[in-house]
């Protein structure tokens, strides 16, 4: 598939996305020193790290060969009718300075279950329930980038249980991650390969929580069976 250049200047915030979604894609970050990330709400509802990214970035953590994982609770954020979701997409905001382009990176987004760790009082990540296809990203300036996979083919789940969204890097490509001013410990997750770990205390020094969240639809987890006598039945074709 040819890749195709894309400029936030230029093109829509839905078409940017959508781009995103359907195809390998180059990323041009705002050149911008602020803040200035564009998103749309897929679907009914958003889950994850929705507070406002605050400066600085925080640097010396984001390699390119690492996962994030982000607790979520969607029950807590959404207000479905339906007992169940289904994820469209996953996204998280990186920074690059202008010694980190351009770079190019193999993203995946991923959800796992949540499991709760009595001996630390966290939920903690699980077996994984779903995984996207990979996505290659090059991104061709500084400043903030918008990082989108898609999560086509997930299972409707229960609303009501815990989850963790997972962003899983490869490329080698540094970067540095963007962050709300909220740390909290039991939610934001890293794994080099040797297990996860919790990023609160670890690694950052300062900052709060990693920018990681998701689109969802709400969807009931079952299809309810419809049961008819066949004389019901054929009566629906006289």
């Amino acid at each position: 598939m040819i890749a195709s250049f894309i400029s936030r200047k230029n093109q829509l915030p839905w078409l940017l996305v959508a781009f995103l979604v359907l195809c390998p894609v180059f990323v041009m970050a705002s050149d911008d020193p602020g803040y200035d990330f564009e998103t749309v709400l897929f679907g009914d509802c958003q889950v994850g790290n929705l507070n406002p990214p605050v400066a600085p970035p925080v640097p010396g953590i984001f390699t390119g060969e690492e996962e994030y994982a982000y607790h979520i609770f969607p029950a807590e954020q959404c207000d479905c009718s339906e007992d169940g979701f289904i994820l469209e997409n996953i996204t998280q905001f990186l920074f690059f300075d202008d010694l980190q382009v351009p770079a190019n990176l193999l993203v995946q987004g991923a959800l796992l279950k949540a499991d709760f760790d009595p001996s630390s009082g966290c939920w903690v990540p699980g077996p994984i329930l779903f995984e996207g296809p990979q996505i290659t990203f090059t991104i061709v300036d500084n400043g903030p980038a918008v990082i989108q996979v898609p999560t086509d083919g997930a299972p409707a789940l229960p609303l009501a249980d815990h989850y963790f969204l997972v962003m899983r890097y490869l490329g080698g490509a540094e970067a540095m991650l963007v962050v709300d001013d909220l740390p909290m410990p039991c939610t934001e997750f890293i794994n080099r390969g040797s297990g996860w770990e919790d990023l609160f205390g670890r690694d950052k020094s300062g900052g709060g929580k990693v920018i990681v969240f998701g689109d969802i639809v709400c969807s009931p987890t079952s299809v309810p069976n419809t049961e008819s006598t066949w004389g019901g039945i054929k009566s629906l074709y006289k």
